[in-house]
């Protein structure tokens, strides 16, 4: 088989599976609480289960594709930005949180690249709230909300760390998909060998 013709199979296999892996955050149950610190009040949403349960069938795709991809790039690539290999890296998916695997299935506020925590601010002489993503106990990201009503307010927080995850998950999957087209293209490459995870 030829590196065009693999790099596409493995592109068509990647796509099939996007679309599965992209139900998980809304799939899971989430729950919300409110802290408040001081004057501050911060919502904290959170998957029921602190840990997705992976169908059997789905886990083992996802597993036989990350190392699929990993032979790929071992195989072909001449030089493959390390970042890459952290993506796909199915040993170290429960302690990586640069894992593609670590971003599907563990809670929120574990991962890096996700907001768990929204501070709230209502203002009800202007009958509107400001939200905000609160990190090392600095906000930013200012989301103006039409309402006080506590409860639009926490389905607008857990509709948003939803669609924080979704993101964060298309951007690294969109990232791995571009780097099969690169090794695809490459003008150097690897004279192939056979290698396994």
């Amino acid at each position: 088989m030829t590196i065009e013709k693999e790099g596409q199979d493995l592109i068509n296999k990647h796509q099939e599976l996007y679309d599965r892996l992209f139900k998980i955050p809304e799939e899971r149950e989430m729950i919300f609480r409110k802290k408040v610190k001081g004057k501050l009040k911060i919502g904290n949403p959170r998957f029921k289960e602190k840990e997705y349960e992976w169908p059997a069938n789905l886990l083992k795709q996802l597993r036989n594709h990350l190392k699929d991809l990993w032979n790929y790039f071992e195989r072909y690539s001449y030089w493959l930005d390390s970042s890459i290999l952290i993506l796909l890296d199915f040993r170290s998916r429960k302690t990586s949180k640069k894992s593609i695997m670590f971003l599907l299935e563990k809670d929120l506020w574990e991962t890096d690249e996700v907001c768990g925590d929204y501070l709230i601010e209502k203002n009800i002489q202007k009958n509107m709230t400001i939200i905000s993503y609160v990190r090392f106990n600095q906000s930013y990201h200012k989301f103006p909300l039409d309402t006080i009503d506590d409860k639009k307010i926490k389905d607008w927080i857990v509709e948003d760390a939803i669609k924080q995850i979704k993101e964060q998950f298309t951007f690294l999957w969109d990232k791995l998909e571009k780097e099969i087209k690169i090794v695809m293209t490459e003008k150097f490459k690897k004279k192939a060998q056979n290698i396994c995870i």
